[in-house]
């Protein structure tokens, strides 16, 4: 593992003692709602929160943080954030615009918001509450605290936490005032005090993470999307691995099926996976089906004789992750067997929920004309 690590001595890395998993959408949003009533500091960030029944008790303890006059920081891609004027009027009537940061890291002005939400969003996700931080794929939605599957890993780290506030936050929020340059940590696997490291990397960074990881000798290879619409270098890069490949199936897509616009996007991405699948020859291809559910676990994970990784964090590994999107994921190298185990659970539970599906059966899926003509006109911004 040690040898392993020295590869990222670009990335700064931090030794973790406790780690844990929540396990379901609705631990998620409760784990969110007790922090914000008890931690004293809070930050998070999303693409965007909802205004429903249960996003309506995130709310409920932000009133309660504003009464207490506790640190509180929330900040959302400004394009998605906004889409929903009920959120900014529940914002308003609830006292509580000095929490929420609408951030546009590209600042089009001259454009419509609806096309910069086409060209970029700001997608990280990360929920810190005191030295207590949530790193996940999951936004402050409903649908996110209900149905749609997600992964939910809880950091318990002073020093991590303080670190993702100053670079995720304080960097891009100057009025904060708090932002301090940290000097280069190339040295941090000098000496490896416990058995879990975990470092961030952003999207400018995902290619070259995923080349190091590719080039060790793992024995078993995992990667899970929402999206599934590789890059092209990705393909030169997964061509000759043994790798299995998870994404979401027609009935369990973000997409509605049931909507006569959204129903194209779904055949989209079904011929991606056709494509994908054709040129991946190595590839086990599943795709995702659990009843009354949506898709949305990501990440990476490899295995190997003595320790395991995983990514998590808010990349698809798709084209829109690598180009067009900001982006922070997280790498968890371990050799805890605890953690180890976890790591199998999670792909077991993907693979008891899924079926492998074949080349062949994409091929017959035939999407419409339009799918296809929007597939070679669009694919860059999906």
């Amino acid at each position: 593992m040690e040898i392993f690590l020295s590869k990222f001595r670009n990335l700064s890395g931090f030794d973790i003692k406790s780690i844990r998993k929540i396990n379901t959408p609705n631990e998620f949003k409760d784990f969110v709602c007790e922090n914000l009533k008890e931690a004293s500091v809070c930050f998070m960030m999303s693409l965007y929160i909802g205004n429903g029944e249960k996003s309506m008790e995130i709310f409920d303890a932000l009133v309660e943080r504003k009464v207490k006059n506790l640190e509180t920081v929330i900040v959302l891609d400004k394009n998605r954030g906004k889409r929903n004027s009920e959120i900014l009027n529940v914002i308003k009537d609830k006292n509580l615009e000095d929490f929420f940061y609408f951030y546009d890291f590209k600042k089009y002005y001259m454009l419509p918001a609806k096309i910069r939400e086409l060209l970029y969003v700001y997608h990280p996700k990360v929920y810190i509450f005191d030295s207590n931080v949530i790193l996940t794929g999951a936004n402050l939605h409903d649908t996110y605290f209900s149905n749609r599957i997600d992964r939910y890993f809880v950091v318990e780290s002073e020093k991590f936490a303080d670190y993702l506030k100053n670079e995720m936050f304080y960097k891009i929020l100057p009025s904060l005032g708090n932002y301090t340059k940290l000097l280069d940590n190339s040295s941090f696997v000098v000496e490896i005090l416990t058995k879990t490291y975990i470092l961030m990397f952003d999207n400018r960074q995902e290619e070259e993470i995923l080349r190091k990881i590719l080039l060790e000798d793992f024995q078993d290879i995992f990667l899970s999307t929402a999206y599934l619409n590789f890059p092209e270098t990705y393909f030169d890069l997964f061509n000759y691995k043994n790798i299995s490949i998870v994404t979401a199936g027609p009935e369990c897509n973000t997409f509605d099926l049931n909507n006569k616009n959204e129903k194209y996007i779904v055949q989209l991405y079904s011929l991606s996976a056709y494509k994908t699948l054709d040129r991946l020859n190595n590839m086990q291809y599943y795709e995702f089906g659990r009843k009354d559910t949506t898709f949305h676990f990501k990440g990476l994970w490899a295995f190997s004789n003595g320790f395991a990784l995983t990514v998590i964090g808010s990349t698809n590994f798709n084209l829109r992750s690598n180009v067009r999107d900001e982006e922070r994921n997280f790498l968890i190298v371990t050799k805890d067997e605890k953690l180890i185990q976890i790591y199998k659970e999670e792909i077991k539970f993907m693979l008891e929920n899924s079926r492998k599906v074949e080349l062949e059966e994409l091929k017959n899926r035939k999407p419409s004309l339009l799918s296809k003509i929007s597939y070679h006109l669009f694919h860059r911004y999906f």
